[in-house]
């Protein structure tokens, strides 16, 4: 027992090193993670086959209509229910797949589990006759039992037959049963007499016997009207051969003189080669006729037959075991399991051999399942399932017996014998009851109610009270909705009569009779379900369908209101049993047992979907949730679990099922949702019961919860949530799964001790009442409370003789098993006041408070040993404890500290906060101003409201939050200054803007609890792009923490960030099974927000589908304009984002298109998240980059406040900080001079974080990027030019200062050097000087050399592809060669000058360089930037030209070399005018500068020399020259035209190149890390308009600067203006009483209306009849008419049309009396067959001419202010807006009426 417990104790001993969520399915490297995953690791599956375990089944032909099952028992109590019996041989009636009989069977348990013999011998169906021979062991087991299933199971019991008759195999056919054992047939005929008794001897019986010389290995009956059996022998050649067995018989009893003939059926199929290998196993099985058969031999190999005829013979498995079923047959081959399914009228073949995955719901490497796929769709054990949330036990219905199973113990616990078959578990409201009570209704007509809060010791409800006070007395015919599992219960019931009724079980358990129009006929079915909270009911009468809704719920007032019928437009195939809609009077979607329908109405469509195979529909009001179950045995991927996407459905006009799991689904499988709605459970096969979490939900309740008010601390670790129920037990949940893990005793015991604050998350305090001798009041109060100063008199504290002593201990979570004691003290208590007790994080702090103010600071001082107790030490009162920012949280302080060193005060007075030293008292107001109350949008901000955006993180930092949702970290100890800050998304868009609604709501710690899913997933959203960005080093475990947490909001639940239907919605649309546009926006919003695993997001999994991708951003920002769907840009835990992804892989237009997206959305949404991958943005040249990028200029609400400012004459116009500008001292300080006049100015946000920061990683590449790109549009671009802006000044500083100004000093010695001392190095007099600046000239070289090796690291391979670098390194390398030479010369390695030539080439090199280098720095300067661009460009643009120049060059040297080389020596005259081939390429350059001698050409062919002259000198110095001066100027003009962008180019590529100039220290302190450039323009500089337009605009600002003062003024002082106000208002009036009149005619009405004011109208009525008008023309909504067809024209002859002749105007007779006088001329009424008569032209029908009434747009809005326009009648009080009025006005009036 030691040794146990010491490694327990070791376990836990490892605590830390524990590795938390381990789950594959969402570690996101694991293969696992996948939603089919975590469906199986969120659910539980039960295995049923510990009740009931089929064991075989001798069915085998689907044209029979019964099959028999041969059942295992495997509950001992149910065992005794059947009165010892463990067997069950059941009949199904195939066609209505209900039980027809049941017989309980005895097995020997020894016997069965070693040698697995069942208790029924032999067994055979034969249509309407099953016959079985018994086991010993069960009665009458010597008797052939022959049960007649079409005559009421009459059974004939053939005794001593067993004993008789040795069989291998049987069959019964028109009274004559066939009994085959080896090579023999025994043939025993019933007489008439005998067939119609009960039992008969064996003896009695007509008896012959055929022996036939070959094995025979059973019988066929192929049709129940054939009265010959087929047998199936075995030929010579091991092959099987089909006969019918044709008999005739003598009146002989013992057969003699019997005839008979077998009469093959099939001709065989001569095997080609033989070895003799008898068949050992024939499987067979009939399918639509057709007969298919396995034969097995002694060798293993096999032979197939199809219709009696061998198709092929294979060897190629050694088959172990061979059995089959309906639909084929299986075997197991050396350790492997395979399949051979039949394809209905196919030939059967080897090649259909498959592997073990012919089961999806089973396992496929155990054989005796195999009879699942005959059964699975017949046998129905089970009529009912509830999930009982109070013992978190699951009840299953079967015939009479409710069985219970515990799922904490994976096992049955019990079960109940009801005494009548059970036809449904249901569940239904009672009052006074927070749970409904679950129910039971009995065949009998008794319904029951399960007493869950009463147990017996097994765990099992001991009281089953009625529900109703009788029984129903009429005959139950069926439970109709038993598919729906909802109440009310509707029956169908007959009475004695035979008259049929519909009853429903109500509310509160009563009965009552509902009354439905029309007649129950065969077809009849009802279908509740609800929608929008309220109920309704589908009634189907064969193809009528009937809507009611459901009025009332009590017996008084319960009754189907009826709302709509469909009659034959219905056209129905099957009987209703799912209903789904979101608004029954615009949609319905219908489900029968095979097919959907799609019902619209207004206008009526039916479309019917064939072949759904729906077999139940859940439909979950609460979370909009429609799940269905599918099951369709032609298409395996298309059963299993769904989610029903209705939106869709009815927009598309077809069913949009959405997979959520595969399984093999029975046809009449059922839904059930229990556990307090936070379970769906179905059975996924017969033999596994399934219990999910909620598909559409992202927060589920931990399974096996105990009830809220039975725990006192819970806490999260992790993947775990611990929870401390009352009776001191440490229950360990998972936070992934749901699932309780296990449950331990704590380590101490809380036993007398009561919780004294609210439960508590981490820690609670408990109490109990003390015992033994009290101490000192004075202890616990400062002395001056407790002081007196009259005789006699007692202090307030002594006054309060009520004190009683407490014992206060609190207590903490500390892992699986242990919890922890921190403190352990006693404190007084008074009942007279309460008092709240709080300690700080280090519990060596508490504070005391009770509810008359009263707050004091106590030390708690350790206790000595384990067994006394802490005690208290007064430390101060605290006298500025800021009561009211504490009345509604009393248990937590917010604005204390961790540790309570300090916390946050409010003076009411000046509304001011500080930040107090709670043990000075020291204050230190907090003047930035974080905490203001003063908001222009949210003017009644209290400080509590303040207090619930502020939140400690430890002693120094807190966070808090703005108005707008930017969150910051701020240091308190450091000037508080800023830590890092993040813009929260959706902030103010969830729910409103919470924080502001009520004091209750804390954005950081208590939100209002959220039930919907989408809402939730926003929340989770927001909360990871805080730690993404506010906590920066947040570690992945913390990310998976939040992705998968215990609900803050509702403790007893643990949330998700995403839902089993997001992610199966996700995966889809990656793997191509599910399109975007086959998806409603609801669940495309609900998965935007989702976070998967591994901080994926929806985006990310559609990455790679450009499409998909394209479809639903313009989902989510239609046409570009708005953002309707907010999209989550994130990071996940690759550091990737859905823009990063589509960059890595190329995929230009997904990267496009989501820029182009991204630019509509406001600063901090996304910047942060890809500023990683800004260069690859520009290398990608894409086309919306420009437009993305000048989208970045955002403007915050605060930000966007800023209109003008007193300027500096000098600011710096671009800035660095973050959107929250209200409290940013140092902004306001560096751009303003009070003593200057305000300025117009436009504050705007750059929103493209860290690529401005050269201590960004992203930087570098960032400029260089700029530098190497050939796009100079984007340099036009605001947004690139202040990034160069802001950074190039502080390069170009260091750049001077490091390399120009040392470079100028180097360059001039090194020409002092060179062309002075170098001439006199060999002077004496000068060798000092010499050495001396030579030396120097090194240096100089080392110091620019140490600067390219620093620059080189920086760079990379990158640094050797600038042509600038070689510049910069070439002199310093010809520097040191220089001082190679001179040691040289020095220490006489030569004599005198070393190598002249050599050396003075070389230094003549070094000398240009040195002089080229010069070039590089006129880039620091944008007076000649430009220049050196210039340069650059036409020298690039050359490239090609002096190609082709240095061809022509060559070609013409080449040939006047050789006529050079042909003149003869002459001493007289030099022939010879080209010495060399190198000088023939000079001698033709300097020809195209002019400097040629045509005499010097030579004696030989010099008229050709003369031609090829001229040819050269057109071409070159005309063609070529003209040629490159116009390359050269365009080139220039490019560059000229583009100076501006050049000159930031070059600055782009002076910061990539330069940056590693800047010290550390100034990179440290020049601009905060990670914010935001902020760049003010001064609008009164830009350029101003010129003429009347200038003088216009002048005007125009005058008018709004007058118009914002007289706002101002009048929101100071409105007293002060009322008489201007009056003096305008009487101004109006006068003009609107000058007002010509307006009076016209419309379509809606036969009298004019006037326009007038509302002031008019009131002057027209009697004082106070007008106080607001609306617009009537509201009214005015279209044609009532529901006899309208698609093109809305009536052709119901029997219509009346009201109609005026003179304008062809007509209306319905429904529109007539809707509205009153809707024409200017009298209305005649006639029907439309007469007016067909009269005009033709309505042969076809009319149109009503109400349709164009369209309403008023302006929606019934009302309408108070007396200068208000609208059309008026005085008459008939008539009123039309102008917009009403302009639309129905009729232009051309003539009056025609009377």
């Amino acid at each position: 027992m030691q040794s146990l417990t010491a490694k327990i104790s070791k376990k836990f001993e490892d605590w830390e090193k524990k590795q938390f969520f381990t789950h594959k399915c969402i570690d996101e490297k694991s293969e696992s993670c996948n939603p089919v995953e975590y469906f199986r690791e969120t659910s539980f599956f039960i295995e049923m086959t510990q009740l009931y375990d089929v064991k075989s089944t001798c069915y085998n032909n689907d044209e029979m209509k019964y099959m028999p099952i041969l059942v295992q028992v495997r509950q001992k109590q149910i065992n005794d229910f059947l009165g010892g019996h463990n067997y069950l041989l059941q009949v199904w009636d195939t066609t209505t797949r209900k039980k027809v009989y049941q017989l309980p069977l005895h097995g020997k348990d020894m016997i069965i589990k070693i040698f697995g013999v069942d208790p029924i011998k032999k067994w055979a169906i034969c249509y309407d006759f099953l016959i079985f021979t018994l086991e010993e062991g069960n009665q009458n087991s010597d008797a052939l039992h022959i049960v007649n299933l079409g005559d009421n199971n009459k059974v004939l019991k053939i005794r001593n037959f067993s004993m008789a008759v040795k069989v291998d195999h049987m069959v019964f056919f028109s009274n004559i049963i066939y009994v085959a054992h080896g090579m023999n047939i025994k043939v025993l005929k019933l007489s008439e007499e005998q067939a119609q008794s009960e039992d008969v001897d064996v003896a009695q019986l007509s008896q012959s016997d055929i022996h036939t010389d070959s094995p025979i290995h059973g019988f066929v009956q192929l049709k129940k009207e054939n009265s010959l059996p087929l047998v199936m022998f075995e030929a010579p050649d091991n092959q099987l051969d089909f006969n019918l067995l044709w008999i005739t018989e003598t009146d002989s009893i013992n057969g003699e003189g019997i005839s008979y003939k077998f009469l093959q059926v099939k001709e065989k199929c001569r095997r080609l080669s033989f070895v003799a290998d008898p068949i050992k196993q024939v499987e067979c099985i009939i399918n639509n006729g057709l007969v298919y058969a396995f034969a097995l031999r002694e060798s293993s190999s096999f032979d197939l037959y199809y219709n009696m005829i061998r198709t092929e013979s294979c060897d190629d498995y050694k088959i172990q075991n061979l059995t089959s079923n309906i639909k084929g047959f299986l075997f197991q081959a050396e350790d492997e399991f395979y399949t051979l399914y039949h394809k209905g009228d196919k030939s059967l073949s080897a090649t259909g051999i498959q592997d073990s995955s012919y089961q999806s719901a089973l396992d496929p490497t155990d054989l005796s399942f195999a009879h699942y796929e005959t059964i699975k769709t017949i046998v129905k054990f089970y009529s009912s399932v509830a999930m009982l949330q109070e013992t978190q036990q699951v009840v299953f219905a079967h015939d009479q017996y409710l069985s219970y199973y515990c799922v904490e113990k994976d096992q049955f616990i019990g079960h109940v014998d009801m005494g009548s078959n059970i036809l449904l578990l249901f569940d239904i409201d009672y009052p006074n009851w927070h749970e409904p009570y679950h129910c039971v209704l009995l065949e009998n007509g008794e319904t029951k109610y399960i007493y869950v809060w009463s147990l017996d010791e097994n765990g099992l409800p001991s009281r089953y009270d009625k529900l109703l006070d009788n029984p129903i007395e009429d005959k139950i015919i069926s439970v109709i909705n038993e598919k729906t599992n909802s109440y009310p219960v509707y029956l169908l019931t007959e009475d004695s009569d035979g008259d049929k009724y519909v009853k429903a079980i109500i509310k509160h358990g009563k009965l009552v009779d509902v009354k439905l129009q029309g007649e129950i006929g065969e077809r009849f079915n009802i279908v509740p379900f609800t929608c929008k909270k309220k109920s309704y009911v589908l009634v189907q009468m064969n193809q009528e369908i009937y809507i009611y809704e459901q009025k009332g719920s009590n017996e008084d007032d319960f009754l189907l209101s009826l709302l709509m019928n469909h009659g034959e437009q219905s056209q129905l195939e099957g009987n209703i049993h799912s209903v789904s809609t979101k608004d029954p009077e615009k949609h319905l979607i219908l489900f029968d047992e095979r097919n959907g329908y799609i019902l619209k109405m207004n206008p009526f469509s039916f479309t019917q979907i064939e072949n759904v195979f729906v077999s139940c529909l859940l439909q979950d009001d609460q979370y909009q949730g429609f799940y269905a179950l599918k099951g369709n045995d032609n298409d395996k991927n298309d059963e299993g679990y769904f989610f029903l996407d209705v939106d869709s459905t009815v927009q598309n006009k077809n069913l949009a099922f959405i997979q959520l799991a595969v399984f093999d689904i029975k046809p009449e499988n059922v839904i059930y949702k229990g556990f307090s709605n936070s379970r769906l459970g179905f059975f996924q096969s017969l033999y596994k019961f399934v219990i999910s979490i909620i598909p559409n939900q992202n927060m589920n309740k931990f399974f096996n919860a105990i009830r809220s008010n039975n725990y006192t601390i819970y806490k999260q670790i992790k993947d775990m949530v611990i929870v401390l129920d009352d009776k001191d037990n440490l229950i360990t949940y998972d936070v992934v799964t749901g699932k309780r893990k296990n449950v331990c005793k704590g380590n101490f015991s809380l036993e007398g001790f009561r919780q004294y604050n609210p439960r508590g998350y981490k820690t609670t305090l408990f109490c109990k009442d003390f015992e033994g001798e009290e101490p000192n009041l004075s202890d616990y109060f400062e002395p001056w409370q407790l002081e007196t100063f009259v005789k006699n008199q007692m202090s307030f504290r002594m006054s309060c003789d009520d004190y009683k002593y407490r014992v206060f201990r609190e207590v903490e979570i500390i892992n699986e098993r242990e919890m922890k004691i921190h403190m352990e003290y006693i404190f007084p208590v008074s009942a007279k006041n309460d008092v709240y007790l709080i300690s700080n994080n280090k519990k060596d702090l508490l504070i005391a408070r009770d509810s008359l103010g009263w707050t004091c600071l106590y030390k708690v001082i350790p206790a000595k040993d384990s067994v006394s107790r802490n005690k208290l030490v007064v430390l101060k009162n605290i006298p500025d404890f800021p009561l009211r920012l504490h009345h509604h949280y009393r248990y937590r302080l917010d604005f204390f500290s961790p540790d309570f060193t300090k916390f946050i005060g409010y003076n009411w007075d000046s509304k001011t906060y500080y930040l107090v030293d709670t043990f000075t008292g020291d204050k230190n107001e907090i003047s930035l101003d974080y905490l203001s109350q003063h908001s222009e949008q949210y003017p009644k901000i209290s400080p509590q409201m303040v207090i619930n955006r502020f939140e400690w993180i430890d002693e120094k930092v807190f966070r808090i939050c703005s108005e707008d949702g930017l969150e910051k970290l701020i240091d308190t100890e450091d000037n508080f200054n800023e830590i890092s800050f993040n813009q929260i998304p959706l902030f103010n868009q969830i729910e409103g803007a919470e924080w502001y609604a009520g004091a209750e709501y804390h954005i950081f710690k208590s939100r209002r609890a959220a039930s919907n899913p989408i809402v939730k997933s926003k929340r989770i959203y927001q909360d990871y792009k805080s730690k993404q960005f506010l906590f920066k080093d947040t570690p992945r475990s913390e990310f998976n923490q939040l992705l998968f947490q215990q609900d803050f909001e509702q403790f007893d639940h643990f949330s998700h960030s995403f839902t089993l239907l997001n992610w199966n919605i996700a995966e889809s649309c990656q793997n191509d099974d599910l399109k975007l546009k086959d998806v409603s926006d609801g669940l495309i919003e609900g998965s935007l927000y989702a976070i998967f695993p591994g901080g994926n997001t929806f985006l990310h999994y559609i990455s790679e589908k450009p499409d998909e991708i394209e479809t639903l951003l313009n989902k989510c920002h239609p046409e570009l304009k708005s953002i309707k769907y907010h999209i989550p840009i994130i990071l996940n835990g690759l550091n990737e984002t859905v823009l990063s992804k589509a960059v890595e892989k190329k995929a230009f237009k997904t990267a496009n298109n989501l820029l182009k997206h991204l630019s509509l959305y406001p600063a901090d949404h996304h910047s942060r998240a890809i500023s990683n991958i800004y260069p690859e943005l520009i290398r990608l040249n894409l086309p919306d980059f420009d437009t993305y990028m000048e989208s970045r200029f955002q403007q915050s609400y605060e930000v966007a406040q800023i209109q003008k400012l007193a300027l500096r004459e000098e600011f710096e116009e671009i800035q660095v900080s973050t959107p929250w500008l209200r409290y940013n001292d140092h902004f306001y300080d560096s751009v303003t001079d009070y003593s200057q006049p305000e300025r117009k100015v436009k504050v705007e946000i750059l929103d493209i974080s860290c690529v401005y920061h050269y201590n960004e990683p992203i930087e570098d590449k960032f400029f260089d990027a700029l530098a190497s790109t050939d796009q100079f549009s984007y340099f036009e671009l605001k947004s690139i030019q202040k990034l160069i802006d802001f950074n190039f000044p502080i390069v170009q500083k260091y750049l001077i200062r490091k390399l120009f100004i040392p470079y100028f000093f180097f360059l001039g010695l090194y020409v002092f050097f060179v062309f002075f001392l170098y001439e006199h190095r060999f002077d004496k007099t000068y060798e000092a000087y010499y050495w001396t600046v030579l030396g120097s000239i090194v240096l100089f070289g080392s110091y620019f050399m140490l600067n390219e090796v620093r620059q080189m690291r920086n760079d990379g391979l990158e640094y050797f592809k600038s042509v600038w670098n070689y510049i910069d390194t070439l002199p310093v390398f010809g520097i040191y060669v220089m001082l190679a030479f001179a040691l040289i010369e020095e220490f006489g390695f030569s004599e005198g000058e070393f190598n002249r030539p050599v050396q003075r080439g070389f230094i003549s090199i070094v000398t240009l360089l040195m002089w080229m280098k010069f070039l590089y720095f006129f880039r620091l300067f944008d007076s000649t930037s430009y220049l050196i661009r210039i340069i650059v460009e036409v020298v690039i643009s050359m490239r090609y030209f002096l190609l082709v120049l240095l061809m022509t060059i060559i070609g013409f040297g080449n040939a006047f070399y050789v006529i050079s080389n042909g003149n003869v020596e002459d001493p007289l005259v030099d022939n010879f005018f080209i010495t060399s081939y190198l000088d023939s390429i000079v001698f033709s350059y300097r020809m195209i500068l002019g400097d040629f001698n045509t005499t010097e050409f030579g004696a030989l062919v010099t008229p050709l020399c003369i031609v090829l002259f001229l040819i050269f000198t057109v071409f070159n110095m005309i063609v070529m020259l003209n040629l490159l001066i116009a390359i050269i100027s365009d080139a220039y003009a490019a560059v000229a035209e583009m100076s501006e962008q050049a000159t930031y180019q070059e600055r782009a590529s002076m910061i990539a190149e330069n940056n590693y100039l800047i010290p550390d220290s100034v990179k440290e302190s020049y601009a905060k890390q990670g914010q935001f450039l902020l760049v003010i323009t001064d609008l009164e500089k830009e350029e101003k308009p010129k003429g009347d337009d200038a003088i216009i605009q002048k005007i125009e600002e005058l008018k709004a600067d007058v118009t914002k003062q007289i706002d101002e003024l009048k929101s100071e002082n409105r007293v002060s203006i009322g008489g201007i106000d009056k003096s305008v208002e009487q101004l109006q009036i006068f003009l609107l009483s000058t007002m010509p009149k307006d009076e016209i005619y419309t379509k809606l009405t036969s009298y004019p209306v006037e326009k007038m004011t509302l002031f008019q109208v009131r002057n027209l009525h009697e004082e106070g009849e007008y106080e607001e008008w609306y617009c009537q023309g509201q009214n005015f909504i279209g044609c009532y008419s529901n006899d309208c067809d698609e093109d809305g024209c009536i052709n119901n002859d029997e219509t009346t049309v009201y109609r005026c002749d003179q304008c062809g105007y007509d209306i319905c007779e429904d529109c007539y009396p809707n509205y009153d006088e809707p024409h200017i001329h009298p209305l005649e009424a006639i029907l439309l067959k007469d007016l067909k008569i009269q005009n033709p032209a309505y042969e076809s029908g009319f149109g009503c001419d109400a349709r164009t009434f369209e309403g008023c747009k302006n929606k019934g809005k009302r309408y108070h202010d007396k200068f208000s326009i609208l059309y008026h009648n005085v008459e008939n009080q008539f009123d039309l807006c102008t917009d009403c009025a302009k639309v129905y006005k009729i232009e051309n009036h003539t009056d025609a009426s009377p």
